[in-house]
């Protein structure tokens, strides 16, 4: 009978543990999201020639075929393209998100 006992105890410790749910910060957007392509100078003239925005090297003064380039879209958002898309890979490098209080926990 003790056994069944602590036996009912740790399941119902069990249970009741993952039923609560972890913190997680609020989040105000994407921050910014890295894009793959095969080739740099469509992607760039997609954004800037259709889209209208105003591409950016990641990399100022050190331009190089590998630089990523930025897109900015606001003033807290931006696109990277990257360079090296090879074609079995998806294009999505990356998606950062926004959470709210993100400049306190960054200077932290």
């Amino acid at each position: 009978m003790p056994l069944v006992a602590s036996l009912a105890v740790v399941v119902a410790a069990v249970s009741w543990a993952s039923t609560e749910k972890p913190a997680r910060p609020k989040v105000l957007g994407i921050s910014h999201v890295a894009f793959r392509v095969s080739s740099l100078t469509a992607a760039r003239g997609f954004y800037e020639d259709f889209l209208g925005y105003k591409a950016t090297s990641a990399t100022a003064g050190k331009d190089g075929p590998e630089a990523p380039v930025l897109v900015p879209v606001n003033d807290r958002q931006y696109v990277e393209l990257r360079p090296g898309l090879p074609p079995e890979d998806d294009r999505l490098d990356r998606a950062t998100w926004r959470p709210v209080g993100w400049r306190s926990r960054r200077a932290s």
